[in-house]
């Protein structure tokens, strides 16, 4: 084996005590590490700031362009791009999971971030409506640009009174307009339309059944007949 002679202690020793590309043995070096670390004043640390980051700064855009050379060089290999893919999909569904677990199984992080997410969602009136509307129509399979595309078609009214939405207060507190509610058939799920909160209110409780919508058309017509 292989010996060198230290040169902090004189000593000659096998090289695998040494750290790498030192001539001091490991001992030596943490020792002496710690020595210097103890004569640096708050100025001289100041010192070796200012200057490491005059040194990156002159060095970055020649270390930059030929790490991006190198890159563009990888990026050609259809290979080197399948991996790439692959590994940020794996890593992407590895934080994924852990997050879940993390949420099942710590309260504190998962009231952290039930608060986290209210406050974002609730901080903006426009984002809160935004999110709602998304979440809402993704039960029905819509799409914003299908929602929208049928409030145009209705001219933004309701299919059955032809009127608009109520005022409401929002979770806030704030005054707001709601969407037309998204109304579907509950047999097939296909939308039908889009109705305001009290039709869409009538149709639920009549639960689409159209002999209760004739005998209170009948109903209303005798009322007002008499």
């Amino acid at each position: 084996m292989d010996n060198k002679t230290c040169s902090g202690c004189n000593q000659a020793k096998a090289i695998s005590e040494f750290a790498k590309n030192s001539a001091r043995c490991k001992q030596c070096r943490s020792e002496y590490v710690k020595a210097w670390k103890k004569t640096l004043t708050p100025e001289k640390k100041i010192e070796m700031s200012r200057k490491l980051a005059e040194w990156d700064k002159k060095n970055r855009t020649r270390r930059n362009a030929r790490q991006n050379v190198l890159r563009a060089n990888r990026m050609l290999n259809p290979e080197y791009r399948e991996k790439l893919k692959q590994k940020r999909q794996e890593g992407h569904e590895t934080r994924a999971a852990h997050r879940r677990e993390r949420y099942a199984n710590d309260p504190r992080y998962r009231d952290k971030t039930i608060k986290q997410r209210s406050e974002f969602y609730y901080a903006d009136l426009a984002r809160e409506k935004k999110y709602h509307r998304k979440a809402k129509l993704k039960r029905y399979g819509v799409t914003v640009e299908e929602y929208g595309a049928m409030l145009d078609r209705q001219n933004r009214l309701c299919a059955i009174c032809l009127g608009t939405q109520r005022q409401t207060k929002s979770k806030r507190g704030d005054l707001i307009v709601p969407d037309l509610a998204v109304d579907h058939c509950h047999s097939s799920g296909k939308v039908r339309g889009l109705l305001c909160n009290r039709c869409n209110s009538v149709l639920g409780y009549f639960g689409d059944d159209l002999e209760k919508f004739r005998r209170a058309i009948e109903y209303l017509t005798k009322g007002t007949m008499q």
